[in-house]
């Protein structure tokens, strides 16, 4: 609890590093493509071309894909880096339902974490840049959408859409 609190206090007075290594003000030049199921092969997708400011969250991003490719913003929705398995969630329930994506527990029907507390291991999307995790042309970010527990017994398994930065 102690550290904790040194960080924060470090961090408010901008003595620790900035997890996003871009230049303020750079933008990232990204293509989204839309790869098939998630869990299942990527086939030819729809794309789509994109500009984002580095220092935009993730959940500037969702709501960006959401326009992009027309969708109504209904669904869960997560984000995800392959190779890590770092996983990104929004915080605060929406929804009223009760529901989990592919079985993590505390994730609303919204694709949110309810009672503002996220599963363990996963962060808040609105705490999380786009340029922390986009570094360097062909870095890769994993957007899911529309996927559910319900997959299994014939529900949505959702889309994946693979976000890859062409150039900064």
């Amino acid at each position: 609890v102690l550290a904790d609190a040194i960080v924060e206090i470090a961090d408010a007075r901008g003595l620790l590093p900035d997890a996003n290594p871009h230049v303020p003000g750079s933008g990232l030049v990204v293509t989204a493509t839309v790869g098939g199921a998630v869990g299942g092969a990527a086939g030819p997708g729809v794309w789509r071309r994109l500009v984002f400011a580095a220092d935009t969250d993730l959940g500037g991003v969702h709501l960006a894909l959401q326009l992009a490719f027309e969708w109504d913003d209904e669904h869960p929705h997560r984000f995800r880096v392959e190779e890590t398995d770092e996983l990104f969630l929004s915080v605060g329930a929406r929804g009223g339902e009760s529901r989990s994506w592919g079985g993590a527990s505390g994730v609303g029907a919204s694709g949110v974490a309810v009672d503002d507390e996220l599963p363990e291991g996963a962060e808040d999307e609105l705490e999380v840049q786009l340029g922390e995790l986009l570094v360097e042309p062909g870095d890769e970010l994993d957007y899911e959408y529309d996927g559910d527990d319900t997959a299994e017994a014939g529900g949505s398994s959702g889309v994946r859409v693979r976000i890859r930065l062409d150039e900064v």
